[in-house]
């Protein structure tokens, strides 16, 4: 399992060590530790550079208030040495944490967006998963690049459709409501039998709490708005803001978004002309008689158009609510306000019955014992999209599809009237074409709250991918994702400060004396020689080389898997901990973990270092090496 533990919080998962403080080195390090700066002039393109650092302490309690004992953390320094030996132990910037980009979506502040679409300091929702809360919170990081190699494709039939790299985490919860992460490799691999048992679980649902104010205020409307010729005592009305009961208010948006529109939307011309004209028609008789109790309710004037063939129309004539609903446009082109998305709970749930009142279906299930099947639909992708963020927000779930209709009959009907006074309803077919009609969206209501991750529901195959993967960094760890209408929770980017550092650790020794519970160790940095040359940064090695040279200090912290225990209000790492990598951090928590580099104690390869050893797949992928290729041609 790998849910990340955070500061305080005792379990089992990973134990990732960070945003610690800085702490002086001792005395008797200083000839090993001896700080200094850089001199890139004295650096030669091709020769290795080796920085040395503390990696890690045991019996000290770092930042995070952790404790290594030393019979915990010295065994799996000699498993992690094995790494070391072959050239292993490098850093996970050439595995990235994500999903692929160009079929995926996320769910923002602002509603639905691709993820290339996503700016670097986009509000999302997320998972409080303590308190079951949706919580939106800033991206700390957008990752959107390039990616070449093995990826893992979820799918079933209704629930999941996702694309992920190796190490993309998916939250989870098992069959006691404990709730964790686990990688799609992990999945893949059955680990613990978290696949084939079928007792874990991919979360669709959550809660929202929302703002909730007992009215809306509709504002007034400009001088300008309303033009010369309207009368005085109307321009005094309609300038002033109106007072709408809350309840009231997100019932009548519900019906006026699946049933209504407003004059002039489909010309794209105001028809002011026409007294600023909204209007909703139905013509189900229980459904008219809510819509005339709801109108009674607000404090709008309405008039009611009566049609023979039993189809009503409600008018009202309201500068103020004209100016309000006709930027939503018309039935293909509307949305549901951001301000409205952002209320309480129970509000949306008042908005969603009434859209669903209008625009809604119900099907009965052919298994008689099953409910019937639940929907709204509409011709607007960003209608559905909205009320499927607010589905998301009333505590259920759906997934979106699409359907074309067929060519069809409609019966036409139209009042005849005769010179003797009479009139006779006459009835005309027609056949309007497929092509001639728009593409319908469909948010099927789902009745569960989860997705069964189950292999004999799930499919998972492994694929070669080379298109663009994303993700983003949140301090919750997950966001609301939707593949091809398909949406659920999932763990999101690690949160490991600079994880896409470029280096390996090439050395690891125990001090001695005082220092005995110090682990040593060298490390080397993946630089261009371009950068070395001229300055050109191409690779991220190449930054912390240039930061090391300004004299800029760099933490180097631990990465594992383990149980943490509280013992005398002590946090202790237990017996099962592993030992997974080391990452470079703006600040360690392991006291007096930096690097150490200076121009007598960092070492310089000798003899003839060639542009092949650069190259060496055991620190870049092929692609990388192509570029650092291609940039060290150009440059040298």
């Amino acid at each position: 399992m790998s849910k990340i533990l955070q500061k305080g919080e005792t379990g089992f998962g990973i134990l990732i060590e960070e945003d610690a403080g800085f702490l002086d080195i001792k005395e008797g390090s200083a000839n090993l530790l001896t700080e200094g700066v850089l001199d890139l002039t004295k650096i030669k393109p091709f020769e290795p550079i080796y920085i040395n650092c503390i990696l890690q302490k045991w019996g000290t309690e770092n930042k995070n208030g952790r404790i290594y004992p030393k019979e915990v953390l010295v065994p799996q320094v000699e498993e992690y040495r094995k790494l070391v030996e072959t050239n292993s132990a490098i850093s996970q910037a050439d595995h990235p944490d994500c999903i692929n980009a160009s079929e995926s979506m996320i769910c923002t502040k602002n509603g639905w967006k691709n993820f290339k679409d996503i700016s670097e300091n986009e509000e999302i929702l997320t998972l409080n998963t303590n308190t079951n809360q949706i919580e939106i919170q800033k991206i700390e990081k957008k990752i959107y690049q390039k990616y070449n190699g093995l990826m893992y494709k979820f799918s079933n039939k209704f629930n999941i459709e996702l694309t992920v790299t190796p190490n993309h985490r998916f939250l989870l919860e098992d069959n006691k409501g404990v709730r964790f992460n686990m990688t799609a490799e992990e999945i893949y691999n059955d680990v613990g039998d978290i696949f084939s048992s079928g007792k874990n679980k991919i979360l669709k649902t959550a809660e929202w709490i929302g703002e909730y104010n007992d009215y809306f205020i509709l504002n007034g409307v400009s001088n300008d708005f309303l033009g010369k010729r309207i009368k005085r005592e109307l321009r005094k009305k309609y300038i002033s803001p109106i007072k709408i009961k809350s309840e009231d208010w997100f019932a009548f948006m519900g019906i006026y978004l699946s049933e209504g529109h407003s004059s002039g939307v489909k010309s794209k011309l105001e028809r002011k002309s026409r007294g600023f004209d909204v209007c909703i028609t139905q013509k189900e008789k229980n459904k008219k008689e809510k819509i005339l109790n709801l109108l009674n309710l607000l404090p709008f004037k309405f008039w009611i158009n009566e049609h023979i063939d039993g189809k009503t129309q409600y008018h009202i004539s309201d500068a103020r609510l004209y100016k309000y609903l006709y930027p939503l446009g018309s039935s293909s082109e509307k949305y549901i306000p951001l301000e409205m998305k952002q209320a309480s709970s129970d509000l949306l749930k008042i908005f969603f019955n009434w859209f669903q009142m209008g625009d809604g279906r119900s099907v009965k299930s052919k298994h008689t014992n099953w409910s019937n099947k639940e929907s709204v639909f509409s011709t607007s992708e960003k209608l559905i999209n909205d009320l499927h963020e607010i589905l998301i927000k009333i505590g259920g779930s759906g997934n979106i599809t699409t359907y074309q209709p067929k060519d069809r009959k409609i019966v036409d009907e139209k009042i005849v009237v005769f010179e003797d006074g009479t009139q006779e309803i006459i009835k005309e077919e027609r056949i309007i074409k497929s092509i001639n009609s728009k593409l319908q969206y469909n948010l099927n209501i789902s009745k569960t709250k989860y997705i069964c991750l189950d292999k004999r529901t799930i499919q998972i195959e492994k694929i070669i991918f080379n298109d663009y993967i994303a993700c983003v960094r949140v301090p919750n760890g997950n966001f609301y994702v939707m593949v091809k209408g398909k949406s659920h929770w999932t763990g999101n980017s690690s949160v490991v400060s600079l994880a896409d550092i470029a280096h390996l650790i090439k050395k690891m020794w125990w001090g001695s004396g005082e220092d005995e519970n110090v682990l040593y160790g060298q490390l080397r940095l993946i630089v261009t020689p371009g950068f070395l040359k001229y300055g050109i940064a191409s690779v991220i090695g190449d930054k912390i080389l240039l930061y090391l040279s300004l004299g800029i200090r760099l933490g180097i912290s631990s990465r594992g898997v383990g149980t943490l225990k509280e013992v005398n209000g002590k946090h202790i790492v237990q017996s099962d901990f592993e030992l997974i990598c080391f990452d470079l951090v703006a600040s360690p928590s392991t006291p007096g973990a930096y690097l150490f580099p200076d121009k007598n104690e960092m070492e310089l390869g000798g003899g003839s270092f060639t542009e092949a050893h650069i190259l060496d797949k055991t620190f870049l992928n092929e692609e990388q090496s192509k570029i650092i290729k291609a940039i060290n041609k150009f440059l040298l």
